[in-house]
């Protein structure tokens, strides 16, 4: 196998480990979204909280929320290359786990915009 098709192999492997996740915790994001932008539109509309709290308030629950989810991930795709078929080297398994704490901190943006 060629350095290119490892890569490309590994890429797909750490897409899968991610979706893995996503699917667990789908409903999760959503109510966390469905929760924030109710919070964000009775702010904005009741002029209660300036623009200036609610970003800090985003900001401190994306990292609060970040941390969480990095430790569920972590738990889960423990099990989850503990389960595959075949077995990946710590190096291949940092990589998927950092691909994953990426996207998760990506959906968190998302969120929290």
């Amino acid at each position: 196998m060629t350095v290119m098709e490892t890569m490309i192999n590994l890429e797909a492997e750490a897409i899968k480990a991610h979706e893995a996740f996503y699917s667990v915790h789908a409903k999760q994001y959503r109510d966390t979204k469905k929760t924030w932008d109710k919070t964000k539109k009775a702010c904005l509309d009741e002029q209660a909280v300036s623009i200036k709290s609610l970003v800090r308030t985003a900001d401190y629950l994306l990292e609060s929320m970040y941390r969480q989810m990095t430790k569920d991930m972590n738990r889960f795709l423990y099990v989850y290359f503990r389960n595959k078929p075949f077995e990946l080297s710590e190096d291949e398994i940092m990589f998927c786990k950092a691909f994953v704490k990426i996207e998760i901190k990506r959906e968190l943006e998302r969120i929290f915009q």
